[in-house]
């Protein structure tokens, strides 16, 4: 009978397992359908801004802006 109570245990957790999988699949597939072109949109737009903002800076008046906005509210 043990052996019985452990297969039912075994079959249990994989069943959980494969419906939390089943979860994440379809969740990721909802995300990309939905709402990936907005996070791919929104990440374009902040590389253009940083790219205008930074393109003539050095690479240590670069370090001190980021480093300056880090000490702001913005930037925790």
């Amino acid at each position: 009978m043990a052996t019985s109570s452990n297969k039912k245990i075994l079959l249990f957790i994989l069943g959980t397992l494969a419906l939390i999988a089943i979860a994440v699949v379809g969740g990721g597939y909802w995300w990309f359908k939905y709402k990936s072109a907005d996070y791919f949109k929104d990440t374009q737009a902040a590389y253009l801004e940083a790219r205008k903002a930074g393109g003539g800076m050095t690479e240590q008046a670069c370090y001190n802006r980021a480093a300056a906005a880090l000490k702001t509210a913005e930037g925790n």
